[in-house]
């Protein structure tokens, strides 16, 4: 970072630091689901308005050829004898960029 500041590349310094803001973001998300503090349809609608974040901000498109929107936007909720997929069709539907 310092030598692209020191050439003068502020552009690409924010750019990489919205980056890393977004993909922590989206980490701490999914701790927080799987720690138990996000109930599953409370962490897709935050997950959906972060990818539509990602989706608006120019600075953030190299991101969003990485993202997996069906592995990003599946949770599996366990209990003591079923399984069940939340699954959001309607994000995964959205061709990839």
């Amino acid at each position: 970072m310092q030598e692209m500041v020191a050439a003068g590349q502020i552009e690409q310094v924010r750019a990489y630091c919205l980056s890393d803001v977004a993909q922590t973001a989206a980490l701490f998300l999914r701790t927080q689901l799987l720690r138990g503090e996000l109930a599953p349809g409370a962490y897709i609608a935050a997950m959906e308005a972060l990818i539509a974040a990602i989706e608006r901000e120019r600075r953030l498109a190299p991101l969003l050829s990485r993202i997996d929107h069906k592995r990003l936007l599946t949770v599996e909720v366990t209990g003591a004898d079923r399984r069940a997929r939340i699954f959001r069709t309607a994000v995964t539907a959205k061709p990839s960029q």
